[in-house]
């Protein structure tokens, strides 16, 4: 079922799919609150935390490797335990990441789902926040490859896999896995540790990315 590597070209990917520790150089931002950011101790590593979106209810499960202090609020960053993954569409001969908000995504979902489970029966395609996750794929380093195009910026180019192909009323659905791992941050509430809107989630992962360069 896993196709051999093969490259193709992306169009850039929208916020739900981008890692979120990116370098801004034109951000800055005063505050008297002290701010720390450490790496999580080898037993907090081992857990495995669920980050919830308070607006779905929905839960992504993940490791965290940062835990972070800012204005006084805790933050945990981290990644899925599974596998983060994409249904992708061509669209002028590059592969387009459907958001997970897309209507689109309902009508093929289930039929990923399907056809995974038929292939093998560990494979579970989820529909988790921030990205959709796979359980039961197996790393394969042969399938590993770099999209190369040079009419893409830096932050366009994606390493990915093809791990699957369906296609629906004469329209081929693509679904990759992205070979490194999305950084998904929580903020603590209480007992809870829950996702941020995407206001907050741009400013806090600006502040992470800023103390994680005055560390290196």
């Amino acid at each position: 079922m896993i196709a051999n590597a093969i490259l193709l070209s992306i169009l850039t990917l929208s916020n739900a799919f981008i890692p979120k520790l990116q370098a801004t150089r034109n951000y800055h931002k005063a505050t008297t609150f002290r701010q720390t950011l450490r790496d999580a101790s080898e037993d907090e590593a081992k857990i495995i935390y669920s980050f919830v979106d308070p607006k779905s209810q929905t839960s992504i499960d993940c490791y965290i490797d940062k835990i972070a202090e800012i204005n006084e609020e805790q933050y945990l960053v981290g990644y899925p335990i599974d596998d983060c993954v994409s249904i992708t569409i061509e669209d002028n001969d590059e592969l387009v990441p459907i958001p997970l908000n897309d209507p689109l995504i309902d009508s093929v979902f289930e039929d990923f789902q399907k056809s995974l489970k038929d292939e093998n029966n560990n494979y579970e395609l989820k529909r988790t926040p921030v990205t959709l996750t796979l359980a039961g794929l197996e790393d394969d380093s042969e399938m590993k490859y770099d999209f190369d195009d040079s009419d893409l910026d830096d932050d366009d180019v994606e390493e990915v896999e093809l791990v699957s192909e369906l296609e629906l009323s004469n329209v081929t659905f693509r679904l990759l896995k992205y070979v490194v791992p999305i950084w998904i941050i929580a903020k603590k509430d209480g007992e809870n540790l829950q996702l941020l809107d995407d206001d907050e989630d741009e400013k806090v992962s600006l502040e992470v990315e800023k103390m994680l360069d005055e560390q290196s």
